[in-house]
């Protein structure tokens, strides 16, 4: 920074000092996002299925209860259909196995009936013939015999799959339907705590702010930037909630919403500020055009050719024309508003 100009260097210190600020600003976030990252750790969420990572958050763990649906037997009801499902495929096995020494049986006892029959038709049967055809059909009735208690057996087995299938059902809906309460009254707790701790620092931010003020304290601009950090603080809880709780479910509709009224606002701001009377009629000036019509004049015209509105007007500190709507007057320098209310 050159010596001798005091301008450049209160330029130089302002913009280190706004760089600074931002700074400050930023850190200021980081503090206050670790202690809304701490709030939330101290309200665990609710577990469905298996066990919290005790480690889920660093140095501050989280509860190691069991979870829901162990807590309400649903794992354990899990278990046991496991087991009951393995009865059901020995059962299945089992009544397999019978049917195929049944299968098995009923071939032999049917070969053995045609070779003893065949034989006594050509009338030479023998003894040996007649005890393996009994034999066959002893067989099989012993075959048949085991089918029916195996297949009782499975269809008790099955029934016993479907009872305890229902009974988990019922368990894992009434187990949903638990962890979605917990869920929702761990969300409005955070909910409260988080915006609590928001509006305390905001509130908090804007006193000192205010004392800081009146007092005409020389490093203000410290306390504007905590101030700051404390709206962009609740700014952050305000999406993050809005999104959760509303934009998720009517995104289509939130985004309707919004950028109606955005284009509102922007049309509303256009029409005051980009495009606003005053503003226009400099703007035409400026191009030496005429401010209602937008017909271009030359210096020496004071009324418009075409619309017949002045052009140019005696300005009440000098008594020089200048320039209709012009802010300054251009022979000494007056500003018009101020000139008007002093008239």
């Amino acid at each position: 920074m050159a010596k001798g100009f005091p301008e450049v260097e209160e330029q130089e210190g302002t913009r280190i000092e706004k760089v600074l600020l931002v700074a400050l600003v930023a850190f200021l976030l980081v503090g206050s996002f670790w202690a809304l990252e701490r709030i939330e750790s101290i309200f665990p969420s609710p577990v469905l299925q298996g066990y919290s990572d005790p480690n889920d958050t660093a140095g501050f763990p989280r509860d190691t209860s069991v979870s829901v649906e162990d807590e309400i037997g649903v794992t354990r009801l899990r278990s046991e259909i496991q087991k009951v499902q393995q009865q059901l495929d020995n059962r299945n096995s089992a009544l397999a196995k019978a049917l195929a020494a049944k299968n098995k049986a009923e071939e032999i006892y049917k070969f053995r009936r045609e070779e003893f029959r065949t034989a006594m038709q050509a009338g030479n049967a023998s003894e040996a013939q007649r005890s393996a055809f009994e034999a066959s059909r002893t067989a099989l009735e012993r075959a048949t015999a085991l089918v029916a208690p195996a297949q009782a057996e499975t269809d008790l087995a099955s029934r016993n799959l479907a009872s305890e299938q229902q009974k988990v059902t019922a368990a894992a809906k009434r187990a949903q339907n638990i962890f979605e309460a917990r869920s929702f009254q761990r969300n409005v707790k955070l909910f409260a705590f988080h915006f609590s701790f928001a509006a305390f620092c905001l509130g908090l931010s804007w006193v000192l702010w205010l004392r800081g003020r009146k007092a005409r304290w020389q490093y203000q601009a410290i306390l504007t930037a905590l101030f700051t950090a404390s709206v962009l603080q609740l700014l952050f809880l305000f999406l993050r909630y809005s999104w959760e709780l509303f934009f998720e479910n009517i995104a289509t509709l939130a985004i309707s919403g919004i950028g109606t009224a955005a284009c509102i606002l922007a049309i509303i701001a256009i029409k005051r500020w980009l495009f606003s009377p005053q503003r226009l009629a400099q703007a035409r000036l400026s191009s030496r055009r005429c401010a209602i019509c937008a017909t271009p004049f030359l210096e020496s015209q004071s009324h418009c050719w075409k619309c017949g509105q002045p052009l140019v007007e005696k300005c009440p500190s000098c008594g020089s024309n200048r320039l209709i709507f012009a802010p300054y007057c251009g022979n000494c320098g007056a500003d018009r508003q101020t000139s008007s209310l002093e008239n």
